[in-house]
């Protein structure tokens, strides 16, 4: 696979710090892995998608070592958490996660979650996992994409998958005025928006709360290695509205 390097971020313009949150779908080695990288910024709170990844094929212990050095690194001068989705496979991967990062899971940056068929979201002390239903993660999505608050920078890679993913992911309406929605692993590929809605649902401030008074320019993120490749904008999280898609 090609060596990636995520660029330079931009700082928030207001006295709102940045903050950063990795959505990480886990699969069969078969099936594709895939990685969002959202920025947190403003008030009210956008977001904006800065790379997307995925792998398939990887060994998942590449992916740990990959995690690793994405959430030591100090080129991001700000927070970031990383959000795995830990329903079936994920789980013994997120256990590789938690003991190659012991110090990211006891500061709460290392959030695992077992996605339900409904119920209230939850955490359970337990199993040291969230609990959240699979309708709760689409709705924050359909919310932010309706109101305009989640980018995609265009010159991603991935960009054009992601809007497939998204507008193949049917919403259907029952008898009774219930909405539900299609399986996850019902598509071909859904890895995309899923590892974006992991990261968007944790993205809300009654979730994670903001971080402020943070000023420092996040000098380049981690190189990471995937199917993606750099377009000539690269994904900056910043240009004018013609370099994003809006939802």
């Amino acid at each position: 696979m090609q060596s990636i390097t995520f660029p330079p971020v931009l700082p928030a313009r207001d006295q709102v710090a940045d903050d950063y949150f990795l959505g990480l779908d886990l699969a069969q080695v078969k099936d594709w892995t895939a990685l969002s990288v959202i920025k947190r910024s403003g008030l009210p709170e956008t977001f904006t998608c800065l790379d997307l990844v995925r792998w398939q094929g990887e060994p998942y212990t590449a992916i740990v070592r990959e995690m690793v050095q994405l959430m030591n690194t100090e080129a991001i001068r700000g927070p970031r958490y990383l959000i795995v989705d830990g329903t079936g496979i994920g789980r013994p991967v997120v256990d590789m996660l938690r003991e190659a990062m012991p110090e990211h899971f006891r500061a709460g940056c290392l959030k695992a979650v077992t996605i339900t068929a409904g119920g209230a979201a939850h955490y359970d002390e337990l199993s040291t996992y969230w609990h959240v239903p699979k309708v709760d993660l689409v709705s924050t999505y359909h919310c932010l994409f309706g109101t305009q608050r989640f980018r995609v920078a265009k010159s991603l890679t991935l960009a054009d998958a992601l809007h497939r993913e998204i507008n193949s992911f049917e919403v259907k309406t029952t008898a009774a005025g219930a909405e539900t929605y299609s399986a996850w692993r019902e598509q071909a590929h859904d890895d995309l928006v899923l590892s974006c809605a992991l990261a968007l649902y944790f993205g809300q401030p009654r979730r994670t709360p903001r971080p402020w008074g943070y000023d420092a320019l996040p000098a380049q993120l981690t190189s990471m290695k995937g199917e993606e490749a750099r377009g000539p904008m690269g994904a900056q999280g910043h240009g004018s509205e013609a370099d994003y898609f809006t939802f």
